[in-house]
């Protein structure tokens, strides 16, 4: 059994590495568009969600804390990504953040760029084994969530 909890060790910190190796590949990418890797999953998010999503919503979907996400959002606004929905001044946790047509064009790329990487990465992968292995592997991150 320790064997099997070193091996899922080993494997989640090298995914882990191997993320963060794609992420500053891509950044390159996107550096053309003046964005970072910290505001692809913030306008990946705001193009799946057309009604807008607030900063406490986009940063529970990033896995980031809101102040860093509240950034990441100015950062994008300012570029003319995405906009605020009412006021900025008035409950800025619970004012909808919208993805602009300059942001949509940009998510459609974020969206070519992340299927193709998926496409890769799950080559010669059965569609079965995918959802055996994410139902597992949420199980495993909700049994950690108890451990902590």
């Amino acid at each position: 059994m320790q064997h099997r909890v070193t091996d899922f060790m080993t494997l989640v910190v090298a995914a882990y590495k191997k993320l963060q190796q794609i992420k500053k590949k891509q950044t390159a990418l996107y550096a053309a568009y003046d964005i970072k890797s910290q505001h692809v999953m913030v306008l990946f998010f705001l193009g799946h969600h057309s009604s807008g999503l607030t900063v406490t919503e986009l940063a529970s979907f990033c896995c980031e804390d809101k102040s860093a996400t509240s950034r990441a959002v100015e950062y994008l606004v300012e570029r003319g990504y995405a906009v605020h929905e009412e006021d900025i001044a008035r409950r800025r946790w619970r004012s909808k953040v919208k993805i602009t047509p300059a942001g949509m064009r940009l998510c459609r790329i974020i969206d070519h760029v992340s299927i193709e990487a998926s496409n890769v990465v799950k080559e010669g992968i059965s569609d079965e084994d995918l959802q055996v292995f994410y139902r597992v592997f949420h199980q495993m991150v909700k049994n950690m969530d108890r451990f902590l």
